[in-house]
Order: C-alpha cells, then sequence, then structure tokens
C-alpha cells in the first residue's frame, strides 16, 4: 500500500535485476577477471579465469592476485546462491607452493562467517579445491528456474537418428562429385541396363560383375534371366 510508483516494487528496488544478475553462470571480478560457475546434478563446478586483468607487471602476480579476488567472490557466491553438496574450484594454475597457500588462507578467511560451515580441503597438483557445504534450504536455481522443456535440463536438443542422417544428406551429398559414369546412366531407366553378354568372354574369370552397369544401378547383379 506504500508503494504508489508506476514501477513494481522488485524493480523499482531491483530485486529481480540481482535474482537474474545470481543466476548467469559468469561472476565478473573487480580487476577484471571472472568466474564461472555450473551446478549439476553430482556437483558445482567454479572456474577462474583471469580475462583482462591486466594490472600486475608479472604473470605469478596476475594469476596470484585473480586467484584471491576469485576465492573471496566465491565465497560471496556461495551464500547468495546457497550452493551445497560437493564444490570443486579450479583455481588459476600456481606454479609456487607459497602462492598456494596463500591462496587457501585467503579462502579459508572469506568462508569463516558461512553458517553453512563449508568444509575445505586442501589444494591438489592441479590446482583443484573441493570443498562441502552443507544444505539449507532451497538454492537460487531451484527457486526462480526450472528445467527447460525442450531439453529436460541437458542443456542440449537430442537430435533423432533419422533426422540427422537427413541433414548429413543435405550438407554432404550435394558436395561430392559424381562420377560420369553414374551421371550419364542417372536418367536411364532400369529395365534398360546392359545385360551380360556371357557368351562374348572364353574364361569365368574375364567377367568384371563389379564394374558391369547394372550391378551399380541395382546394387547388385542384374543378368536379366
Amino acid at each position: 500500500d506504500h508503494h504508489r510508483d508506476r514501477i513494481p516494487i522488485l524493480d523499482y528496488f531491483r530485486v529481480n535485476a540481482a535474482i537474474r544478475e545470481a543466476l548467469k553462470p559468469r561472476v565478473d571480478l573487480p580487476s577484471g577477471g571472472y568466474i564461472i560457475i555450473e551446478p549439476t546434478e553430482a556437483l558445482t563446478v567454479i572456474d577462474v579465469n583471469s580475462g583482462s586483468f591486466t594490472r600486475s607487471a608479472t604473470a605469478r602476480e596476475t594469476v596470484l592476485w585473480t586467484n584471491c579476488e576469485a576465492a573471496t567472490e566465491i565465497a560471496r557466491q556461495l551464500r547468495l546462491r546457497n550452493l551445497a553438496g560437493v564444490i570443486v574450484v579450479d583455481f588459476i594454475d600456481m606454479d609456487a607452493r607459497r602462492d598456494q597457500l596463500q591462496v587457501l588462507e585467503h579462502f579459508n578467511k572469506a568462508l569463516k562467517g558461512d553458517k553453512a560451515r563449508p568444509q575445505i580441503a586442501q589444494l591438489s597438483e592441479l590446482g583443484l579445491v573441493e570443498l562441502t557445504r552443507k544444505r539449507q534450504g532451497q538454492n537460487i536455481y531451484e527457486l526462480f528456474s526450472q528445467p527447460c522443456a525442450t531439453c529436460g535440463g541437458l542443456g542440449h536438443v537430442v537430435r533423432l537418428p533419422g533426422e540427422s542422417e537427413r541433414l548429413v544428406k543435405e550438407i554432404v551429398e550435394p558436395t561430392l562429385p559424381v562420377p560420369t559414369m553414374f551421371r550419364e546412366r542417372e536418367s536411364r531407366p532400369p529395365e534398360f541396363a546392359e545385360p551380360l553378354d556371357i557368351a562374348a568372354v572364353d574364361d569365368a574369370d574375364d567377367l568384371d560383375f563389379v564394374n558391369h552397369p547394372s550391378y551399380h544401378e541395382r546394387g547388385g547383379l542384374n543378368n536379366n534371366r
């Protein structure tokens, strides 16, 4: 009753815009990097990318800075999206063990205020961090989205074998060259196929069945019996 503006109250306070933003897989970081969040049935995968980050003088500093920024943002996104279960974070590869420990320490500090008590494992040799987070109600995807009516949540539409075969014929066959001997016989009716003249050869080994026109035009041998 107190809101008298023509714009709906959720749009006026940008609530709907914030929800739409939280449903996007990509989250930009302040210095030009970004993270990609992909939830699946089994686990949630988060990928860290440096993007257009150019603030640091060396590649090592760029990677370390981006990973620390990502750790802070990932902790926020876990709470915002209410992600639970197994979560795997693919940080940018770091060669120095000291840098790896620094990112882990930064990540642990960022997760400290999370009431869902995430349990974090060590950083693997591949730069992966695995953690688990206790489920507390529905996540943002369950609240504000539903499986696609076309693909059923797969993310892609499965084509039937017959449809795939038709598409291949439309795309590939027109580009294949047709031998001259077949072009000449394309309009010739099957009943006018050339018979095998067995009497004209002395030896059965001389019969060229495979290259005879009747073989190709009818898909097999045709001796016009």
